[in-house]
């Protein structure tokens, strides 16, 4: 239940911002943003991910961000 509670939580926070995020859990040193590409149904079809080893990526002021969003805006 536990594992399923932190699921629906990063996917709320997913939808909200519209990007997905990792902060080195899975590879100890590596930091991305992620946002999907949507067709014209607004189905997922592709995704752009930025990665890197400075954490200040995740940052939501950093300016890679606004990038990722305006390279992808429609989600």
């Amino acid at each position: 239940k536990a594992a399923r509670a932190a699921i629906d939580a990063m996917c709320g926070e997913v939808r909200a911002t519209g990007v997905a995020q990792a902060d080195q859990t899975f590879i100890p040193g590596l930091h991305a943003l992620a946002r999907p590409i949507m067709d014209l149904q607004g189905t997922p079809v592709a995704v752009v991910t930025l990665v890197s080893t400075s954490p200040d990526l995740l940052n939501p002021a950093h300016p890679a961000r606004a990038h990722l969003l305006r390279f992808a805006p429609n989600v």
